[in-house]
């Protein structure tokens, strides 16, 4: 997690959050690096894009395994069209690594799912 997370919440809860090439935000990301403690207990520090990466490899690691256990049960959590379910299931784990090492979260909040929607 990031040092100055507490900065992070209030921005975007104060509606101040603006991510482009040029922000403030954009610019504490590429330089940001993440601690947490391995395997042997050293704490160690991380880049966010590997974070970010790891965290897309097991999402879609979990997003194949519902597919295949209940195809239509899952694209309803998910929020996810046939089309991309089918893609999703057909990927090769090449082209998934390539999915995950983009730079971005491959999954997104959605607004009809937020606590308190009714």
């Amino acid at each position: 997690m990031m040092s100055d997370g507490r900065g992070l919440h209030t921005l975007i809860c104060a509606g101040k959050w603006r991510v482009g090439p040029t922000s403030a935000l954009a610019r504490t990301f590429a330089d940001a690096r993440v601690r947490h403690r391995n395997e042997a207990g050293m704490e160690e520090e991380k880049d966010v894009f590997e974070e970010i990466a790891e965290f897309n490899q097991r999402y879609l690691q979990l997003v194949r395994r519902l597919l295949c256990e209940d195809a239509d049960r899952a694209r309803a959590i998910l929020g996810i069209s046939n089309e991309l379910a089918i893609r999703l299931v057909t990927m090769t784990p090449a082209q998934l690594e390539r999915l995950a090492d983009n730079g971005e979260l491959v999954c997104r909040l959605r607004a009809d799912a937020m606590p308190g929607r009714a």
